[in-house]
């Protein structure tokens, strides 16, 4: 068996009925003369896949890395400002708020200018 070592360029994946196909691209020495990356085919079951997506994320988070999708705001604030506002709110958590008392005597509807 001939080992390939380099550098994962990129790759994709295609799904089959029973297993998942992975074409990754790989740049190693004789691909980065030539100017172009060798193709490794791998076929993956259900449960090499799983473990293998267990493994990369333990090393991700070894490394400090934060795996998450790209979609990250899927079921979050879709809007500008609702992202703003829950940003602002995570930088600058609310402070408990100290209830006053009620007045004993509440005037509603007179302004300042009208006096006593």
């Amino acid at each position: 068996m001939s080992a390939i070592a380099g550098l994962l360029f990129g790759w994709k994946r295609r799904n089959t009925g029973h297993c998942l196909v992975l074409t990754m691209k790989v740049l190693d020495d004789d691909a980065l003369r030539a100017g172009d990356a060798k193709r490794v085919h791998l076929a993956i079951s259900d449960e090499k896949l799983c473990s293998l997506a267990r493994d990369l994320h333990r090393a991700a988070q070894e490394r400090g890395l934060i795996v998450w999708p790209r979609n990250a705001f899927i079921g979050r604030p879709v809007s500008l400002l609702e992202r703003l506002l829950e940003s602002f709110a995570r930088r600058f958590p609310a402070k408990p708020v100290a209830l006053l008392p009620a007045p004993e005597r509440v005037r509603l509807g007179t302004s300042r200018n009208q006096g006593g």
